[in-house]
């Protein structure tokens, strides 16, 4: 960069601010001033020019619209904010990634870059394990469907058909993960590990959506399997000392690959909440918007009764409003701490928190997202090895050699950016988690109830035949009362032939009933049934498949 000016210079970096926190007001007066004007229209008063347009949408009500005027404003700003963070972070890791290395990267040594490639790895093996991937071959193919761009699904075919195919893919995968968390052989194991752990994400999204889960081991994998993450913390690091051999100094090699691996599984973070303030707007964080999304997960999970929500059921609105203004701090705060050493060495472990919180209050397992912010731990723990005097570091030190790591900060940056726009295809995807708003406190959910010959009911999430559906509600992926109600008759019936399996006739599975119901848990709070339903399709197993009983 030209040395007269510098994106570090503090005038600069003020006036940004300035022009940011200007718009920013401007847009809540122009939110406050049209609120009024909408208000004082339904009321039949203000300017005409305002009850003429409101009269061309005569459906609309007055939260709808005000709803709108919120969205009209935040999207914009906010997808500023977004496009000059992303901005400026590409220009100073690529043109000043000296000044960059100065002050938050620092040089890193063998063992500490060795401990993240660990807890990446034992991150995404948690991914693995918990799943029970060959029993997606029970799953009709005609359901299934590839989310990787310009890759049809007739490539995975011959995988997502075949149970011992399945099960050698993730027993392949989670021995990988297993070496290249322990480090033997780190160079060949990461890379490896990578690619079987992409395709393994790819084929078990096959049957569902592209959900998030297990998507940050992958990015933190990518990344290190371009960098020397073996040569400490690892069985090849151990056996080299053995032999006599010197470990490696601290360098900037290894501190800009850590950097780069901070920044993949924390950028996404940006996304979450400025996703939320986008489409929720600035009071997202209502307690009676993030009960109605806790309340919703949990009555489609398999057993309500057992959550937060419905064992303490006095707990306050405000309470609500707490979880929900402390998530969307910490969520803000977590890629605040590539900047900031201090914000570092708490930031991550609220993180770890956040993801414990949302699995015990919401039933929501991140299991990896609770793992992976530990990769920070090593820069508070091992703080007094990084240069943090200040002093002019040597030129082979100085963090200039080499473009991996700034390139790999700066493209987190621009993908957080491109995919803010709606992508949705795996494994570069939009981060849009819970972020529109909801107007009011009615829970819409969907039931599964299997019936037997002999007239036995019970609710169930088919994880009971089909363990790949266990853990998460994916088969509701699969369930559409209207036109896609074919596609819900295909899994119906590939969970029925399973479950009937070896049953007797009265305890063969008869009929499914599907039902989407609607609960305004605060104003109908005492309601047995827990709402209305609002429709239902019953699909009936084969008249071969079931016989009644005597």
């Amino acid at each position: 960069m030209n040395a007269r000016f510098s994106i570090f210079a503090p005038l600069f970096l003020r006036r940004v601010a300035a022009t940011m926190a200007a718009l920013g007001v401007l847009a809540l007066a122009a939110d406050a001033v049209l609120r009024v004007l909408v208000v004082r229209a339904f009321e039949g008063h203000g300017p005409a020019l305002v009850q003429r347009v409101l009269a061309h949408w005569p459906h609309r009500s007055l939260g709808e619209w005000i709803r709108t005027i919120d969205l009209r404003l935040a999207r914009p700003y906010f997808f500023g904010v977004l496009l000059v963070v992303a901005v400026l972070a590409f220009v100073a890791v690529i043109f000043e990634r000296r000044e960059v290395y100065r002050r938050w990267v620092g040089p890193a040594r063998a063992a500490e870059l060795g401990w993240v490639r660990a807890v990446v790895s034992v991150a995404a093996l948690s991914a693995v394990v918990v799943e029970d991937l060959p029993s997606l071959a029970l799953v009709d193919p005609s359901v299934l469907r590839s989310h990787i761009p310009f890759v049809s699904l007739a490539w995975l075919h011959p995988v997502v058909t075949d149970a011992a195919v399945l099960a050698g893919l993730q027993l392949a995968t989670a021995f990988t993960l297993v070496l290249a968390a322990v480090g033997l052989a780190a160079r060949v194991t990461v890379p490896v590990a990578t690619v079987l752990y992409f395709v393994f994400g790819a084929v078990l999204r096959s049957g569902s959506h592209v959900f998030h889960t297990g998507l940050l081991p992958l990015y933190a994998l990518a990344v290190l399997s371009l960098g020397p993450s073996g040569a400490g913390f690892s069985l090849d690091a151990l056996r080299l000392s053995r032999r006599g051999a010197a470990m490696p100094p601290p360098s900037a090699r290894y501190g800009w690959v850590r950097y780069a691996v901070w920044a993949a599984v924390s950028v996404p973070y940006l996304q979450l909440a400025v996703s939320k303030l986008q489409e929720g707007g600035l009071l997202w964080w209502a307690g009676e918007n993030l009960k109605t999304y806790i309340v919703t997960d949990v009555l489609n999970g398999p057993n309500p009764d057992a959550t937060f929500p419905f064992r303490f059921p006095w707990v306050p609105m405000a309470a609500y409003s707490f979880f929900g203004l402390s998530g969307l701090l910490i969520e803000g705060l977590y890629p605040v701490s590539l900047v900031s050493r201090r914000l570092r060495r708490f930031v991550p472990l609220l993180v770890c928190a956040l993801h414990f919180g949302i699995w015990r209050i919401q039933a929501v397992r991140f299991i990896d997202a609770m793992i992976v912010p530990l990769v920070f731990l090593d820069g508070a723990t091992f703080a007094r090895l990084r240069d943090r005097t200040g002093r002019v570091l040597s030129r082979a030190d100085d963090g200039s050699a080499g473009l991996l790591g700034p390139a790999v900060v700066a493209a987190a940056f621009v993908l957080c950016l491109v995919t803010q726009l709606g992508f949705k295809h795996y494994p570069v995807v939009a981060w849009h988690m819970y972020a529109p708003k909801n107007l009011d406190t009615v829970a819409r959910y969907t039931q599964i109830l299997v019936c037997t010959a002999s007239g036995q009911c019970e609710r169930s999430d088919l994880s009971d035949a089909i363990g790949y559906f266990r853990g998460a509600p994916w088969a509701l992926d699969n369930v559409d009362l209207g036109a896609g109600w074919a596609k819900t008759e295909a899994v119906l019936a590939s969970y029925t032939r399973v479950r009937n399996a070896g049953k007797a006739p009265p305890d063969r599975v008869a009929t499914i009933e599907v039902e989407e119901w609607a609960w305004d848990f605060e104003k109908a709070a005492q309601d047995p049934r827990r709402g209305t339903r609002l429709r239902n399709r019953t699909w009936r197993a084969p008249s071969d498949d079931v016989v009644a009983s005597p």
